[in-house]
């Protein structure tokens, strides 16, 4: 005879053996045996308490060690994305600025020039030639001049003012814009020779031909000379100055001592040329002279001569020059007189304030007469000289009342040389362009000049805000993929604190930011961009430094809305996208002579690109703005108001995440109200949460909380079960259960008018050490919700649960130190080495950095991950050996209770024994509480075994007992002879007692019986088949119990047909 049994399996429980844990046989439900009273009941719960009282969570430590672990392994994202996005945002800058620059040059003819050059370039009336293609202008060679890129180099006798340019060839002869090299203040000087002092060869009745009031050196015969001003009639016009100021008098200064110079009349031309043409003596009228033949010789008058000091000032001839009709070439100009100059007038009034008034409204009196001036040559691309003469001449009659400025004396002593006056010299930017006219040549260089500029600005403009953005969607997918792995579900399980983590990630973040700011910053200095050589480095530092911030806060308030990775990084990208298009349409529609509204800097980007165009067009305006310093950020500038925004929205956007983060639902846990703040204000949840605690206590649910037992939900608890609250509710238990739940309750809020649902009924429970006690049930029985509660992921309804002495409530953070979880599915980082997780999980428990490595070299040891596997990644583990992984982290840190969640799912049969010896060689020291949906599984390593259907715990027993209560009894089967099958079917029903059995089937020379235990049944009917077999013709037979599969099936199938 041979006994049929499953021999793979009890090959696996020799090897893991089985603990039969004692079963009060005389109450006849399986009830755990009472065991002591409340004195060691307290006791046993403080020996866990103190097992931890000394190990504390070195969560900043793991988060960090984990972080630069991580990032070692980062090489393509922190190569690509960190340092090579800024930097070829930076390089594609410059190098598309410096084409289009080329091809602008093209368009030109590029020179080196050398202004107010010690060689003469001068015209036949010793004038500075201004037309560079002229061939009188000297040049040399290239290696004359330092620094000369071109083969020639040329002089030049006149200067520009900065920021002008001119060109060669036809442009040239429009130039304009030029200035002497010398100014002579007096008619004094020495003629040196050279092109600044050649001698004007004015003879001694001409010297008034001199007295031009260019203060410049005289070309040949003078300024005013007949043979020299038409041609230079546009420079003189141009050159000469008209200077007459405005005077006051302070107390106690004698008038006479100053003395008066008030304005002449204006000396007609024809009077002027009659008088220098007579021979008649006496002084031409109207010029002031200190000659006797009427000839104005010496301009100066000496103090013995002179009224006074301002009688002392040399005399200048301003020419006033007067429109012509139109005639054959078009409009013209003649030359009306001469006035002398400087002159003075007193105002009235003795303060300073008189002469301000007095300046003021001769200020805005010139600014209406140049309003009435025809403008229509400003938009000639080729004006004449005599156009732009005319418009000179226009210009000049029209500022010629403007006083140069003021001189208020308030002491003149000459006996004691002391003289004391404020001298106010006015600017005005409308009178300085008033009076003269940039011509084609200096037009067209000027836009072009303007247009390169404005190339490059627009290219910085749009890849600079995308080189300083690229981050944010890169910091959105990385909190995103580990809520989408659920890393972080389940580091909080393990006690990981969500200040922590998003602490961590802030600061992870921000040294990231600051790595890519710094290659940005460098590379732009490298490459010479005007944005990062002409801006101040301070200002830079402070808009990134704002702007690191702002991404991070944007980066965690965008993570809360995604839970797909894919989808993050798709539509954070087309958000940054979006804002910098948005950004340069804005400062279009905006510009830069006025603020943007302060309604557009809401939204920090819009902000941040405002400030970077506003900063980025003043490092390349040259005319208008100036580069941005520190010192120009002040109240009321516009890049100081986007920096106020932006450090207000930091804040906003920081909080705005963490109430996102508490009001969206995620997978896991339970989102808040959507007015929890006010609700909190109001003291309401504090209330309530008040009244939880108080009813969940221990007094209550030991004591007076049975009354608040809901029978008619427990109607479907077998009498094992309702034994097992009797016991956990009168604390008969062992005091050394790490694992004590009472009443465990959870209700779901319905949605959409449904109503509740109540997923968890009154579980009441204890489980005792070195047991593995397996809670099995189908899909929806609540198995996942009770463990969730007892992991912290979810908040009980009602009830209380202590592990390892400490309350899931109250003491949550010292009980994610004393409990593991394997997840169903492997939760790990693929580019973390196998020690490199465990030491993660470690620190979270709180070993202490002393003991870290051995802790996890133990644990390591346990799941056969040592040696190789130690530094091996992840990712290159296989599903075996990652699941062993995922056990090894729920046992590292010694836990006191420990969850698998279907260790083995999946997994071939090899592994699956291998990981059963883990387990059960783990076992030891722990409470172990398995989920699995393989029953061979639950009957190898479970010593207790807890059924759920539909919220309800159903049954809580041993196997043996689970069987006997719910199996329908043994299985009997035999092989026999065909002609033996009638024979031996007699023979076994003889022995069966008659109406307990059941013939199952009979199949040729095979016939199987089912049949209730009776007392001594199973004994002798071994006994007999094995003596009389061979009689009646049986050659093989098996007897078996009933499988708890078998039982499993049974008890579902009655929770589908009894429970609600």
């Amino acid at each position: 005879m041979s006994v049929q049994k499953d021999s793979s399996l009890d090959n696996v429980r020799e090897s893991v053996g089985e603990t039969v844990i004692p079963v009060d046989v005389a109450a006849g439900n399986g009830a755990l045996p009472k065991n002591g009273d409340a004195n060691s009941y307290a006791a046993g719960a403080d020996r866990y308490r103190k097992a931890q009282t000394e190990r504390k969570s070195y969560q900043m430590r793991a988060l960090g060690r984990k972080t630069l672990s991580y990032q070692k392994r980062q090489m393509f994202t922190n190569i690509c994305c960190i340092s090579c996005c800024p930097l070829l945002m930076v390089v594609i800058s410059s190098i598309l600025g410096k084409v289009i620059q080329g091809l602008i040059d093209k368009q030109q003819q590029i020179m080196d020039v050398v202004f107010c050059s010690n060689l003469p370039a001068l015209n036949n009336v010793s004038f500075p030639i201004f037309n560079l293609s002229d061939p009188a202008v000297p040049t040399t060679p290239r290696d004359s001049i330092v620094g000369a890129k071109q083969d020639k180099v040329y002089h030049v006798n006149f200067q520009l003012p900065p920021g002008q340019y001119f060109a060669a060839g036809s442009a040239a002869s429009a130039l304009g814009g030029q200035q002497p090299c010398v100014m002579e203040f007096t008619k004094f000087y020495p003629t040196t020779g050279g092109p600044y002092g050649s001698d004007p060869q004015i003879g001694p009745n001409e010297a008034w031909t001199g007295l031009d009031s260019t203060y410049t050196h005289e070309p040949r015969r003078g300024w005013l000379s007949p043979s020299s001003s038409p041609p230079l009639a546009r420079s003189l016009l141009q050159w000469q100055l008209r200077p007459w100021l405005l005077y006051s008098l302070g107390d106690g200064v004698d008038p006479a001592l100053i003395g008066t110079r008030p304005g002449p009349a204006t000396v007609p031309i024809n009077d002027v040329i009659a008088g220098l043409n007579s021979t008649a003596p006496g002084p031409i009228t109207g010029f002031p002279t200190n000659s006797t033949n009427g000839v104005v010789r010496i301009p100066f008058v000496p103090a013995s001569q002179a009224g006074g000091l301002l009688g002392t000032i040399e005399w200048r001839l301003a020419v006033e020059a007067e429109t012509t009709a139109s005639g054959a070439g078009g409009p013209g100009f003649g030359v009306q007189g001469v006035t002398p100059v400087p002159y003075y007038n007193l105002t009235a009034g003795n303060t300073p304030e008189s002469l301000d008034d007095a300046l003021g409204n001769a200020i805005r009196a010139v600014i209406d007469r140049l309003a009435t001036i025809d403008k229509h040559v400003l938009f000639d691309t080729s004006p004449s000289d005599t156009d732009v003469a005319g418009f000179l001449v226009n210009a000049s009659i029209a500022v010629k009342n403007m006083p140069y400025g003021a001189i208020y004396f308030r002491e003149i002593n000459h006996p004691a040389k002391t003289y004391k006056y404020t001298l106010q010299i006015a600017n005005d930017l409308r009178l300085s362009r008033g009076a003269g006219f940039p011509p084609q040549g200096l037009r067209q260089v000027l836009q072009q000049s303007q247009l390169g500029n404005a190339f490059r600005s627009f290219i910085g403009r749009i890849l600079f805000p995308f080189g300083l953005s690229f981050l944010l969607p890169i910091f959105v997918i990385i909190i995103v993929k580990e809520k989408e792995d659920r890393i972080l579900i389940m580091m909080q399980m393990n006690g990981l604190k969500t200040w922590t983590y998003w602490l961590t990630h802030y600061v992870h973040f921000y040294v990231l930011h600051v790595l890519s700011s710094a290659v940005f910053l460098i590379v732009g200095r490298v490459m010479r961009l005007e944005f990062f050589t002409r801006t101040d480095p301070g200002l830079l530092i402070v808009m990134f430094f704002l702007w690191g911030h702002v991404q991070v806060a944007l980066a965690l308030f965008f993570a809360t809305f995604f839970s797909k990775n894919r989808t993050a990084l798709v539509i954070v990208f087309l958000i940054v996208l979006c804002g910098v298009i948005v950004s340069l349409a804005t400062d279009q529609l905006f510009g830069f002579t006025a603020p943007a509204p302060k309604a557009y800097l809401i939204w920090p980007p819009f902000a941040f690109y405002r400030v970077l165009s506003v900063v980025n067009t003043a490092a390349f305006s040259r005319r208008q703005l100036r580069p941005y310093t520190m010192s120009r950020v002040v109240p009321g500038d516009e890049v100081f108001t986007a920096f106020m925004f932006l450090i207000v929205e930091i804040f906003v956007f920081l909080a705005a995440a963490f109430y996102a983060q508490t009001v969206i639902k995620s997978e896991f846990g339970v989102a808040r109200k959507w007015y929890w703040p006010i609700q909190h204000l109001l003291g309401k949840g504090k209330k309530k949460e008040k009244e939880r605690a108080v009813a969940g206590s221990d007094e209550e649910i030991g004591g007076s909380n049975q009354t608040l037992v809901r029978t008619e939900e427990l109607n479907h608890e077998d009498d094992d079960v309702r034994a097992e609250r009797l016991r956990v509710l009168s604390n008969a238990h062992s005091p050394a259960s790490p694992l004590i739940m009472r009443g465990m309750r959870k209700v779901y809020q319905g949605r959409s008018g449904r109503g509740e649902k109540l997923a968890v009924k009154d579980v009441t429970l204890a489980v005792e050490e070195n047991v593995v006690f397996g809670l099995l049930g189908p899909n929806g029985a609540g198995k996942t919700t009770l463990i969730s509660i007892l992991t912290g992921l979810y908040e009980a309804t009602e009830g209380e649960a202590t592990l390892a002495g400490y309350n899931i409530m109250r003491e949550k953070e010292s009980v994610y130190k004393v409990i593991g979880v394997c997840p169903q599915h492997d939760i790990l980082w693929e580019d973390l080495t196998v020690e490199e997780h465990l030491l993660f999980y470690a620190r979270l428990k709180g070993v202490h950095p002393s003991k870290e490595k051995a802790v996890v070299e133990a644990s390591m040891r346990t799941v056969q991950l040592n040696g190789a596997f130690a530094s091996r990644l992840s990712k290159g583990l296989s599903g075996g050996e990652k699941r062993r992984l995922s056990i090894a982290i729920a046992l590292v840190g010694e836990p006191a209770v420990v969850f698998l969640d279907e260790p083995t799912t999946g997994l071939d049969p090899e592994v699956r024994r291998l990981i059963w010896n883990i387990i059960n060689q783990a076992r030891e020291g722990k409470t172990i509480i398995l989920t699995t949906h393989s029953m061979e599984e639950a009957e190898v390593l479970c010593q207790r075994i807890g059924i759920m259907a539909k919220g309800t715990l159903r049954c809580l027993g041993s196997q043996l007992r689970l069987k006997d209560l719910y199996g329908s009894g043994f299985k009997l089967f035999f092989s026999a002879r065909p002609e033996s099958v009638a024979t031996a079917s007699a023979y076994i029903e003889s022995l069966l007692p008659p109406g307990n059995y059941t013939k199952l089937d009979s199949f040729a020379a095979n016939t199987s019986y089912e049949f209730t235990n009776e007392k001594g049944l199973v004994g002798r009917v071994f006994e007999e088949v094995e003596s009389h077999k061979g009689e009646v013709g049986i050659l093989d037979w098996g007897l078996s119990q009933t499988t708890l599969e078998e039982v499993f099936v049974r008890i579902i199938s009655d929770a589908e047909a009894e429970a609600d």
